[in-house]
């Protein structure tokens, strides 16, 4: 079997001749970027899949989107600007200003908001008026070289945006101002989830006009946030999509990359196919033995080696220990995708990977 089709093989009930293996490598690949040691024959498009084939691991991420948004640039106007370690944006709108500011860190390669957008309920309308002004238009033909291109190495995984509250939390207010929204402007919140869900009607029509297989919610969950207001606003969210997504022929997952317990059963009782980039311990809160516990028998699990592990303290020993662990308790499901959880981080060390190949002997 391929790559591909191992994978496909899964999410149709059959059992694959081996557990296919995973890695995100994109954030390795700006942290070596960064540092002006990232190989030139690995740049482009046939360098990302040629990084993947030389360490023996399936591609995934990221596929051209099957669609793009408009606004009213006479009406939205925004502007970046640079202090220091701080980048400041600033989104324009009929009802009000959005600014948010990110600061930078290199030794990490990556960024994270000091100020979110949304932290009033005036905030919150100039939001509604942004996402409202947004126009539709679908864009398959980038989608579909990619998919050619990868071939039987893997499969192309579209992301559409984040649903409702995960769009909400981690682009716009960050959990401290949601909590307090939710707490003291609850109408406003809903209004402004109503407002993203009835947007996304326009792109989930084109996603599932669209010659993707697989899609996958990137919500970036984790039970530790999204517990008790995955319940109250996006169960149902997630039925509806997931339903839809289904009869147009899609396989639907979502990325869990946080804590679990709490969260990863009301996740798989909303009929996913598969929980994706799963991390137990110990680096997660479950243990790899008890999984399965946790989600249904049909439900395909892809994850399971954390990113951390690709770095120090641990040693190829533990990882190889911790690989070895996940192949004898989830191997006979068939319904386990072994994969980086979520990402090798720049500090990683990518030999890691080939040698997990290795390890599973990995053919196609």
């Amino acid at each position: 079997m391929t790559i591909r089709e191992r994978i496909i093989a899964m999410f149709n009930g059959e059992m694959p001749d081996q557990m296919p293996w995973f890695a995100d490598l994109t954030y390795w690949i700006a942290g070596q970027r960064q540092n002006g040691t990232y190989p030139r024959e690995y740049e482009g498009d046939e360098g990302y899949l040629k990084l993947h084939r030389d360490l023996g691991v399936g591609i995934y991420l990221f596929p051209p989107s099957v669609y793009y948004g408009k606004r009213d640039e006479a009406q939205f106007q925004s502007s970046h600007k640079k202090e220091d370690d701080l980048d400041i944006h600033e989104i324009h709108t009929p009802e009000g200003t959005l600014r948010t500011v990110r600061r930078y860190c290199p030794i990490s390669t990556s960024s994270a908001p000091v100020e979110y957008a949304v932290k009033t309920p005036d905030d919150l309308r100039a939001l509604r008026c942004f996402i409202s002004a947004e126009t539709i238009h679908s864009s398959f033909d980038n989608f579909k070289r990619i998919d050619e291109l990868w071939g039987e190495h893997g499969i192309p995984v579209l992301l559409p945006p984040r649903t409702p509250l995960a769009r909400l939390t981690v682009e716009w207010a960050g959990i401290t101002n949601l909590a307090f929204l939710v707490a003291d402007y609850p109408e406003d919140v809903e209004e402004t989830l109503q407002t993203i869900a009835q947007k996304e009607d326009e792109i989930y029509e084109t996603i599932c006009r669209s010659p993707a297989y697989v899609v996958e919610f990137p919500d970036n969950l984790s039970a530790e946030t999204a517990g008790g207001l995955f319940k109250r606003y996006s169960a149902k969210y997630y039925v509806k999509r997931i339903k839809q997504l289904h009869e147009a022929g899609k396989v639907v997952g979502v990325h869990l990359d946080g804590t679990m317990r709490g969260l990863i059963t009301e996740l798989a009782n909303t009929s996913l196919d598969f929980i994706e980039s799963i991390t137990p311990e110990p680096v997660g809160d479950v243990p790899v033995e008890e999984l399965r516990t946790f989600v249904p028998e049909k439900t395909v699990l892809w994850g399971g080696v954390p990113g951390a592990m690709f770095a120090p303290p641990f040693t190829w020993d533990d990882l190889k220990k911790h690989v070895e662990k996940i192949v004898a308790c989830h191997s006979d499901s068939g319904r386990f995708i072994l994969a980086s959880a979520d990402q090798v981080p720049p500090n990683g060390n990518i030999d890691f990977v080939r040698r997990i190949s290795d390890m599973l002997d990995l053919k196609e």
